[in-house]
């Protein structure tokens, strides 16, 4: 999978598990998900989401990034905790 295949895959995955955790009157929507140059351990996949017209960034970390996508059981619970962090900047 390359790099712009996987930003395209996240997208759909981020918003999904947001849609998951949030309330309707709290929605977070993925503005973008960029790609890393080339997938390698120490790179990240920069997400964006956006609340009422503010917007955060965070970084994903390929290896995690990868692993979910490839449906590893391990990446799971790491993934959900990523997901609460990003969830988190918005109540700062």
């Amino acid at each position: 999978m390359e790099a712009s295949e996987a930003a395209r895959a996240l997208h759909d995955e981020i918003a999904a598990s947001l849609d998951d955790e949030g309330e309707a009157s709290s929605r977070l929507a993925v503005v973008s998900v960029e790609p890393p140059a080339h997938l390698g351990p120490d790179t990240h996949f920069t997400v964006t989401v956006e609340r009422e017209s503010v917007r955060r960034r965070m970084e994903l970390p390929t290896g995690l990034a990868m692993a979910y996508l490839a449906d590893e059981e391990a990446a799971v619970d790491e993934w959900k905790s990523w997901v609460s962090r990003l969830r988190a900047r918005f109540h700062d």
